[in-house]
């Protein structure tokens, strides 16, 4: 992947890789407590999302997960369209 020279490294890791940041998936999660499901919207016993904070049933939480990591992919995707414009901005107004 070429990312424009203007724009520092670690700024464009941070813009990349903050909406999947990892550290996420290593808050422990609340299980077993019986909330209405963010999904299905049934209540059941549920677990708490350790990245937006909903609470999804056994049988909802992959779809849950899949749907997660889609939106995610697609902010990644928004990210990476638009630091070419973004750069090409910093370089205009420098000038």
């Amino acid at each position: 992947m070429n990312l424009p020279s203007k724009i520092p490294n670690h700024v464009t890791f941070i813009l990349i890789s903050a909406p999947a940041a990892p550290a996420a998936a290593a808050v422990p999660e609340v299980v077993g407590s019986t909330n209405q499901c963010a999904v299905c919207e049934k209540e059941a016993e549920t677990s708490k999302c350790a990245h937006c904070d909903k609470f999804t049933c056994t049988s909802c939480k992959k779809s849950h997960f899949n749907q997660m990591k889609f939106d995610i992919g697609r902010t990644v995707n928004q990210v990476r369209k638009g630091i070419p414009k973004l750069s090409n901005s910093i370089s205009r107004s420098v000038k």
